[in-house]
Parts: C-alpha cells; structure tokens; sequence
C-alpha cells in the first residue's frame, strides 16, 4: 500500500525522527476505494510508527488501549481532530456562509474517513469507533 520511498521528518517536534510513508495511488485503486477516498487519503500524512490509541465503543473513549498501523491512525487522527472541530463551530451563532460550508465538507469528509476504514480493517473499525 505504501511506496518504498520515505523521507526523514525534522520538521515537527511531535514527529521528528519519524519516517513519512507515502500511499501508492495505484494500489488503493486496485483495493477498490473510490476516487472520493483516494483525494482524502493521498492528503493525509503517515508516519512509520505504531502508536497506542485510547479504544472507543461508540465513539466512547473506554479504559482499554489499542494498537493501530500508519494507515488507520492517520484516518483516527483526522476524524477526530475533525470531530473536535465541528463540534466546537457548531454553537456559533451567525457564521459566515462559506465557514459553514467548510464546517459541511468536513463532516463528509468525517463520514469518508470512517467508511474507509471500515472497508479496510473491520476489526480496526470496531476499536477505533
């Protein structure tokens, strides 16, 4: 799923020392994810870590932790950094017309990460979300 080719990351505290990984479009049209799919994941970032996760049920966070590969955590971390950012806009009144339509596309976009993630790892789907 991933190319050969990594790069070193120095330019985030949080990641330095990481390897960024990048997706072979290629492939994950052979895995059958639609086009839509695709333009989001070719846009987030991967890192050649595995990185224990708090464990949801329901989107619940619960006292048990999990283990996710490079492609599910970057799609855990957008969702949910995603969730806390609908979540904070929604109570603000009179919001300008093209940062609601932001705020729209983001909760597609939501939508997309977690049906990709169901499509790619079931077992994945069920302690992520």
């Amino acid at each position: 799923m991933f190319k050969t080719k990594t790069t070193q990351n120095d330019d985030f505290p949080y990641t330095e020392g990481l390897e960024s990984m990048y997706l072979d479009e290629k492939v994950l049209k052979n895995l059958n994810f639609t086009d839509e799919e695709i333009d989001l994941l070719m846009n987030l970032r991967y890192f050649n870590a595995y990185e224990k996760v708090p464990m949801r049920r329901n989107e619940i966070v619960t006292k048990k932790s999990v283990t996710l590969d490079p492609f599910c955590l970057a799609l855990y971390d957008y969702y949910y950094g995603a969730k806390m950012i609908v979540e904070s806009n929604s109570s603000i009144k009179n919001m300008p017309d093209n940062h609601l339509a932001e705020l729209l596309k983001l909760s597609y976009k939501m939508k997309l990460a977690k049906a990709i993630v169901r499509k790619y790892s079931q077992i994945s789907y069920r302690k992520m979300f």
